[in-house]
């Protein structure tokens, strides 16, 4: 899976979360396993982030508003993954066990036809109560 592809991923839970959970851009114990992961790959995104102050402004202005500001997140995400390869094994791995096999890496084949991201949207999908907001649908 490409990098801009994890950087999505990571986004989308975080929005999701955050969304959920508004509480929860200050680090806390979830609630039930997949929060708690979730919480956990919020907190090592926070933390590689929080080192570099323009990213780390970046981090804030997503957690006060996260669907405005999801797309500097991941381009924040982007590039730091790029630049570190721990980061990116690290998140990786967070992503694995948040959503079994979609941050794994599959063939090409599957890559081109979407399907790691139908998944990861699917696995985000049940993850969050089976809400998916559809392009240009705002939450409530």
């Amino acid at each position: 899976m490409d990098i801009s592809s994890i950087a999505s991923m990571i986004t989308e839970v975080l929005q999701q979360h955050l969304a959920q959970h508004p509480q929860a851009s200050a680090p806390s114990a979830g609630q039930g396993q997949q929060p708690g992961m979730v919480q956990a790959l919020y907190a090592l995104v926070k933390n590689q982030l929080g080192g570099h102050p323009e990213s780390a402004k970046t981090l804030q202005a997503f957690e006060q508003a996260p669907e405005q500001h999801a797309g500097a997140l991941q381009g924040a995400l982007t590039q730091h993954l790029a630049g570190n390869p721990g980061f990116l094994a690290q998140v990786t791995d967070h992503l694995q066990q948040i959503m079994p096999g979609a941050a794994g890496a599959e063939g090409a084949g599957d890559m081109a036809k979407g399907s790691l991201v139908e998944k990861a949207e699917g696995v985000i999908a049940d993850l969050f109560g089976g809400k998916k907001e559809e392009p240009g649908e705002k939450a409530a």
